[in-house]
């Protein structure tokens, strides 16, 4: 049996969402739905800020051999196809 779907209309696109009842966080009791809902409301909003720098940039913690001895923050700020504003530092 295929699992319930809605769509949503993101921008200019369709985007299929599979099992929208589905509870992601129970205490607060909000489905993938409304999660999905609160990022199209906000989306847009957040890109901007994102690409304007009002945000902090987002940091990644990478560990490329999957050992915990060897993790590497990758900082970056707007879009990831700056080099010039991408920062890497091992711990």
């Amino acid at each position: 049996m295929a699992s319930p779907f809605i769509e949503l209309e993101v921008g200019k696109r369709v985007v299929k969402l599979t099992n929208p009842d589905k509870v992601l966080f129970p205490k607060a009791r909000k489905t993938k739905r409304d999660l999905a809902e609160y990022y199209l409301a906000v989306g847009e909003g957040i890109v901007r800020a994102f690409h304007e720098g009002v945000l902090p940039p987002t940091t990644n913690r990478r560990t490329p051999t999957r050992s915990a001895t060897s993790t590497m923050f990758r900082t970056r700020r707007g879009t990831c196809r700056s080099p010039s504003r991408s920062r890497t530092r091992w711990a």
